[in-house]
């Protein structure tokens, strides 16, 4: 007797009829309403977060709006300091068509994460018996959508959405071209594409082709015979990566992206940062991961496993590269989100054990997968909100109002939120953004945070910036970078330390370097007159320097004072005159010495002068300058 082979349990054999397709159209709106409020609930719990590299990406795409190409400032040479070529276009162009750049980003994110759930929706309903298309699709939608790392960057301002989607949806492809041995020449070709745009979205997209083409492989038996007929999908990619390469080098003169010099190093101590990242981001996905590993199972015993090799092969394989480049530095793990975009296909496998017999649902079944589909809740436990971007913002607009129109150069830690709302001349001392600094030898490369081990504080002061503002916005400076400026006599020379008041609505009390002398910003000398902004008086906590009608002004309290030493000063008497809309408040008490007059100051053996001002009201006084004026003999 003669027995024939069984190609795949009852559950995929043709199911009855559901009843038209008003039904499969209720099913997607009820799933994609739910889909929508997890997702919009989840990302009003972080908003507004976006992170601070966001930031470099859409300051490249302000410039190239503006007519500066795609380049940091106007400092030679130009460098490609972002990763994500595709996203900053993409912002470049909505941008251009009047769209808040901040904005673009953040519909960029949310569109691209609804692609990606609409591309696991779709590879359900396509595959999965009708009787489950529902129940299988709503607990792989809903995953994603109430995973923090989802949620979280959907609005962080980075490329991770658009690759999740890219992927998905050539995932989507690469499943029904895995359907057949030889597959279907559209389905490779649009995959492909979908691959080819993903080399572009992120500089290490290149991965992902040999990842696919590595899993198709792997699926078919990694026979001589698939090596060449699955290597169907790799000629568009590659179009495109070469396509970019030849770009970079004709336009930055470079193969490889600028950030590649300053994160890249291979050490243990990479390996170990990569591995804890890892294991990090496993705890805070624990049930999503879990959910993915039963949807394998259950994949699997329905006759699939190809589908889940494939899956298995490129969602792992990335994640051993993120292991082996030392993971990342920014929250709600970021890296494991182009593997959660494949494994959500896995997770709606779980769907398929909602059924105690084939075609007949289990309450208690799909109540435990529906609970366990809400427990991916807890990735919000290990997802907190980082908030130092939104005073970097108002750091950077003070900046800009305040000393815009003299263009400063200005070096900052934090490359991204306050450079782009500064929108001044920016020296990147920890490199991404500078040729020389990404590419200056260091003897403990690899061994440092990620992306901020590099400095060089001799070539940062040779260029005489205006401004400084070190790794935190208290002026502590902690970071290898910093303690190079600190090391440098220079610096202590000709740099004075200065707090403001920034904000609101989210306001932050800064504190930073600047030029005293032969800057654009700070004392201003000539042969007969000099000009002393008011806010470099000595730091006090209970003045401020606050904009005033636009300008930084020091602000003294009822019956305070300020005061201002080691000011450079020619022999001779000097007449002070306060000025601002509040100098009329104000008394000045030189230092020492007897003076000519009540508002006259003379410098010291040293060279140097210094005086107090006295707020003798009862009210809040301004002050903007002292102007000074030599007596004539």
């Amino acid at each position: 007797m003669s027995t024939t082979p069984r190609q795949a349990p009852p559950l995929f054999s043709p199911a009855p009829a559901p009843r038209g397709r008003n039904l499969t159209a209720a099913s997607l709106l009820a799933l994609a309403t739910i889909c929508a409020i997890a997702l919009a609930l989840q990302i009003s719990h972080f908003w507004p977060y976006m992170t601070d590299d966001a930031y470099i990406s859409l300051r490249y795409s302000q410039r190239l709006i503006e007519g500066h190409g795609l380049t940091w400032n106007d400092l030679p040479p130009a460098v490609e300091g972002y990763t994500n070529l595709l996203w900053v276009l993409l912002c470049a162009g909505l941008g251009a068509l009047g769209m808040n750049l901040e904005s673009a980003a953040r519909l960029l994110g949310i569109g691209s994460t609804a692609a990606t759930i609409a591309a696991v929706a779709a590879q359900v309903y396509r595959d999965f018996p009708a009787k489950i298309r529902f129940v299988s699709a709503l607990i792989g939608c809903l995953a994603l959508s109430l995973s923090a790392p989802i949620a979280v960057w959907s609005i962080g301002g980075l490329e991770q959405p658009l690759l999740a989607a890219l992927l998905a949806w050539a995932a989507y492809f690469g499943v029904r071209w895995l359907s057949s041995a030889k597959g279907n020449a559209r389905d490779a070709d649009a995959m492909g594409v979908l691959l080819g745009f993903a080399v572009l979205a992120r500089a290490d997209g290149a991965l992902f082709p040999a990842l696919f083409y590595a899993g198709a492989v792997l699926a078919d038996g990694a026979r001589p015979r698939t090596l060449m007929a699955r290597a169907r999908l790799l000629p568009i990619p590659i179009l495109f990566f070469a396509a970019q390469e030849l770009f970079r080098h004709l336009y930055y003169g470079a193969w490889l992206p600028n950030t590649a010099h300053v994160k890249l190093a291979f050490t243990w101590h990479r390996l170990y940062t990569g591995l804890r990242y890892e294991l990090y981001g496993a705890r805070s996905e624990l049930v999503f991961l879990a959910m993915a590993l039963i949807g394998c199972v259950a994949l699997s015993i329905a006759g699939k496993k190809r589908q889940v090799i494939f899956l298995v092969t490129v969602s792992v394989g990335w994640l051993l590269y993120v292991l082996i480049i030392g993971g990342d530095i920014f929250p709600s793990y970021r890296h494991f989100i182009p593997s959660m975009a494949l494994m959500g296909f896995m997770v709606a496998g779980c769907g398929l054990l909602t059924l105690g017999a084939p075609f007949r649902f289990s309450r208690v079944r799909v109540a435990i997968f529906l609970l366990l589909t809400l427990l991916v809740l807890t990735s919000d436990l290990f997802a907190p909100v980082e908030t130092w971007e939104r005073e970097g913002k108002q750091i950077g607009l003070f900046l800009h109002t305040a000393f815009g129109a003299q263009q400063p150069l200005l070096v900052s830690d934090a490359a991204g939120v306050v450079p782009y709302f500064a929108r001044m001349e920016v020296l990147d001392p920890l490199g991404l953004n500078d040729y020389h600094v990404a590419r200056h030898p260091i003897a403990d490369r690899g061994l440092g945070w990620v992306g901020h081990e590099l400095g060089d504080g001799s070539y940062v002061l040779d260029h005489k910036p205006d401004l400084i503002l070190v790794s935190t916005y208290q002026g502590d400076m902690g970071l290898a970078a910093d303690q190079q400026l600190l090391a440098d006599p220079r610096f202590a020379a000709n740099y004075q330390r200065i707090r403001i008041d920034a904000g609101p609505p989210h306001p932050i009390r800064a504190e930073l370097y600047m030029r005293r002398v032969d800057g654009k910003l700070g004392i201003q000398i000539s042969p007969d007159a000099e000009s002393i902004p008011a806010y470099l008086a000595t730091v006090d906590n209970a003045n401020s320097v606050r904009l005033v009608n636009g300008q930084a002004e020091l602000v003294v309290p009822p019956h305070g004072s300020a005061q201002f030493v080691a000011i450079p000063l020619n022999a001779g008497a000097w007449k002070a005159t306060l000025e601002g809309a509040g100098a009329a408040q104000f008394a000045l008490h030189a230092a020492s010495g007897s003076s000519p007059c009540a508002t006259c100051v003379q410098a010291g053996a040293n060279g140097m002068a210094g005086w107090t001002i006295e707020n003798t009201s009862a009210q809040p006084a301004t002050l903007t300058s002292i102007a000074l004026i030599k007596n004539a003999e």
